[in-house]
């Protein structure tokens, strides 16, 4: 009773219709932010529109430059509006990669970091990570006042700058060379970076 029974539940599970879940999904293609010119950085397959928003590409500088030496910065777009299947994005941060980093690490020298939330003149906030590396040993004196003047830099740069330039300065190396420039009569530096940057607060009209 039990064989005849299940013969026929077999058979309707054998003569059910598969669904392909990709062929049901949409290609959209992803452009980057206006900081970026909205250049195409990629595509992604979805099957709602919906589904799209608040996801999250990286891309790293080179990819923009063709410059290997940018190719250790990585940069984030989240897609914010979508038309047709061309997704939009805005820049939500960067990041520069650990082993690179790491290879800005000398010994007999300091690494003096600020961690700053900078609001920009049309009202969006980042929170920077902003290192400064010096050749010798700095007094800590000579430290307090390099940070301040990492503060001063960065938050005069939020106080002039709107969004597209503010990030465009602070991704293609202008900030940093602001704060080496006149940090440099304190304590001779190596380096400066930027390490990293995160979108904490955007206007409601971009937020969304």
């Amino acid at each position: 009773m039990t064989k005849q029974e299940s013969a026929p539940a077999a058979s309707k599970r054998r003569g059910k219709k598969v669904v392909d879940r990709w062929k049901s999904k949409q290609w959209y293609e992803i452009h980057a932010s206006p900081e970026f010119d909205n250049i195409y950085i990629g595509q992604t397959p979805a099957a709602e529109e919906e589904i799209l928003y608040e996801r999250v590409l990286e891309n790293s500088l080179f990819d923009f430059t063709q410059d290997f030496e940018d190719a250790s910065m990585k940069l984030r777009f989240r897609i914010n509006k979508v038309n047709g299947n061309l997704a939009n994005t805005m820049f939500v941060g960067h990041e520069l990669t650990r082993d690179f980093v790491r290879s800005l690490i000398r010994r007999g020298s300091n690494r003096i970091q600020n961690i700053i939330d900078i609001k920009t003149k049309d009202g969006y906030v980042f929170r920077l990570t902003g290192t400064v590396f010096t050749m010798n040993m700095a007094r800590s004196s000579q430290q307090k006042t390099i940070r301040k003047i990492v503060l001063d830099i960065l938050t005069e740069k939020g106080n002039s700058l709107g969004l597209k330039e503010f990030v465009q300065e602070m991704v293609f190396g202008n900030i940093e060379r602001d704060i080496k420039r006149i940090a440099n009569e304190i304590v001779p530096i190596r380096e400066c970076k930027l390490l990293k940057s995160v979108l904490i607060t955007a206007p409601k009209a971009d937020a969304a």
